[in-house]
């Protein structure tokens, strides 16, 4: 029977998550000498946090309190999402509410989780904020959810 080494997912070093669960082709080109650090962070924090989450530097992104509302699916599922997400995360802090980030696709906003502090996830660039866009406000109103 082969046993396998686990480790506390936050306190695995860069190395020991490339070679145990980053793509191949993060670690194909990795150990070809290329610049790989957005690619790193981009999947360690979907398989850290979840597909939906990203990262962006904070001076591209506002946050603010989201306004709840009777009758709409979204602002429901949204709370529904974040409640069970945050109880299956209990060493994390989170902040939920609305949130607007600007990026080279321009600007997006709606309701949104992002991680407040996290147990030693060192990994995560300085000065950026782990985030979720659960669901996007587009053309006077929020779309389907995105699940975490």
């Amino acid at each position: 029977m082969k046993t396998l080494q686990t480790y506390s997912k936050q306190l695995m070093t860069d190395e020991q998550w490339l070679l145990h669960h980053a793509s191949g082709t993060l670690r194909k080109n990795h150990r070809l000498g290329m610049l790989s650090r957005d690619q790193f962070c981009e999947e360690r924090i979907a398989w850290e946090f979840g597909y939906a989450f990203e990262n962006a530097p904070e001076s591209r992104i506002l946050t603010g309190a989201a306004r709840t509302e009777s009758d709409c699916r979204e602002i429901t599922e949204f709370g529904w999402l974040c409640d069970r997400y945050i109880a299956h995360h209990p060493d994390d802090e989170f902040g939920v509410g609305y949130l607007q980030v600007s990026d080279m696709d321009g600007t997006r906003e709606g309701l949104a989780i992002w991680v407040l502090k996290t147990f030693e996830a060192s990994w995560i660039p300085t000065g950026h904020l782990v985030f979720a866009l659960i669901s996007e406000y587009r053309a006077g109103m929020y779309q389907l959810c995105r699940y975490i």
